[in-house]
């Protein structure tokens, strides 16, 4: 028997970071008519979301803190457009 590392520890290793790969998700903060949602997205799926939410995506990161702030940098007319119409 060889000592050191089981290879079975190094297919889980690999294993183990290829599950990691697809848990990391996209945080997305949409506006829905006059609602803002963050949704969370799949790599695998984020084409077809980008696709279906096209221009109503406001945001984006890899964790809600990242979209939320991004979202707090965008100006206020891109974030509350319906407050402008309502005020004038």
């Amino acid at each position: 028997m060889k000592k050191g590392i089981p290879s079975g520890a190094v297919r889980g290793a690999s294993l183990f970071s290829s599950i990691l790969k697809t848990t990391i998700m996209t945080v997305y903060i949409v506006k829905e008519g006059k609602e803002l949602k963050i949704i969370t997205v799949r790599p695998d799926q984020e084409i077809f979301f980008q696709a279906d939410y096209a221009g109503k995506i406001l945001a984006c990161g890899n964790s809600t803190l990242e979209a939320l702030m991004k979202f707090n940098e965008l100006p206020d007319h891109v974030k509350y457009p319906d407050q402008e119409e309502s005020s004038q």
